[in-house]
């Protein structure tokens, strides 16, 4: 079991860290971040050694968070904060000018990396709150200006009052993750539950009150294309306004998409798909099915935005997706011999 008292960045805590740890945990759970976040920190022990990497060094070193955008943004406020201040700013008007850096990564710097009067309000706090007093808002955004009026108010669990802003917003969190759960939550183990309102009357379920949006998903079939030579893989690095922008990707096809709009990849005329192996993938409003076929073919020799990465997945930052047609077809990351195990195409006489 994870002891959340026990995160290192709580352990030994600093503004810069706050930064790190918060970004990070952007998207990503806990454990995964709790893996990396060492690591990271050994390698850009301060502001100033951040803020002079080079942004590939930084992606080096995100490899296995995911969601690399993050990654350039913590290396765009380092350099914002260092060059313009020499420091973190402990104003939140400040603070929210600096790239990527939002309203809630604000707050958390200033509650939790300063100690200041300031509440930073994630999904967790959203649900413990909500419940504790039957907040019935029509949306997120209603929500969370709900939660800081009555912050500002003093009206947040007044039992926390004797604590600092530190504490009590880390204490929300820690409960909003392991007690005060989006379903499985275990009130007998709240200490809060005799003031919660939702326990009261039943219906925590109920809360956070949930705004109903009808999202359109469209079926998609994606041709993903393996080239391995020498334990080195055929890819590409995806460019801005792509999907999953700077990691390494296979060739990839549209065979057929619902959404006529759709333009993240170049369409491929049909082939038989009927012996390839495939898994099934959901991003945005796309429910993708990707199929995965091995080539000896370089038809793309031409292009200059392919070339043969080294299968090392500690150092270059291959997609999800790379990954997952990599594991459907039998490739262990352990093992660099893997023998192909999916269909090949018959070579015409």
């Amino acid at each position: 079991m994870l002891l959340y008292g026990n995160l290192p960045w709580r352990q030994n805590r600093s503004v810069y860290t706050t930064l790190v740890s918060e970004i990070m945990l952007q998207q990503t759970t806990v454990p995964t971040v709790v893996k990396k976040f060492s690591f990271f920190v050994k390698r850009f022990p301060g502001l100033k050694d951040l803020a002079c990497a080079s942004e590939q060094e930084v992606l080096n070193e995100w490899i296995g968070l995911g969601y690399y955008r993050r990654a350039k943004n913590l290396k765009k406020a380092a350099e914002f904060f260092y060059h313009n201040y020499g420091l973190i700013v402990d104003n939140y008007n400040d603070l929210i000018k600096s790239p990527g850096i939002g309203e809630y990564t604000a707050r958390a710097i200033l509650s939790m990396g300063y100690d200041q009067q300031e509440l930073a309000v994630d999904a967790n706090v959203e649900r413990v709150v909500s419940r504790y007093y039957q907040i019935k808002a029509r949306d997120i955004k209603e929500l969370k200006q709900t939660i800081q009026e009555l912050f500002k108010k003093r009206k947040i669990l007044s039992s926390f009052d004797a604590f600092s802003a530190r504490s009590t917003n880390e204490a929300l969190m820690d409960l909003g993750r392991t007690v005060c759960k989006a379903t499985s939550y275990d009130c007998q183990e709240c200490p809060i539950q005799k003031q919660c309102r939702a326990f009261i009357k039943g219906n925590q379920g109920d809360y956070p009150v949930k705004s109903v949006k009808q999202k359109r998903q469209y079926d998609l079939h994606l041709l993903r294309i393996l080239i391995i030579r020498n334990n080195k893989i055929f890819a590409y690095r995806k460019t801005e306004h792509e999907w999953l922008t700077d990691q390494l990707e296979i060739p990839t096809f549209v065979l057929s998409s619902e959404d006529k709009d759709f333009f993240q990849y170049p369409k491929m005329k049909k082939i038989n798909i009927k012996n390839l192996k495939s898994y099934k993938t959901l991003i945005t409003k796309y429910k993708i099915t990707n199929y995965v076929l091995s080539s000896d073919s370089l038809s793309w020799e031409d292009s200059k935005k392919y070339k043969f990465y080294k299968l090392d997945f500690q150092k270059n930052n291959f997609s999800t997706a790379t990954k997952k047609a990599l594991k459907t077809v039998g490739y262990s990351s352990s093992n660099f011999d893997f023998q192909y195990s999916f269909y090949q195409p018959k070579k015409k006489n």
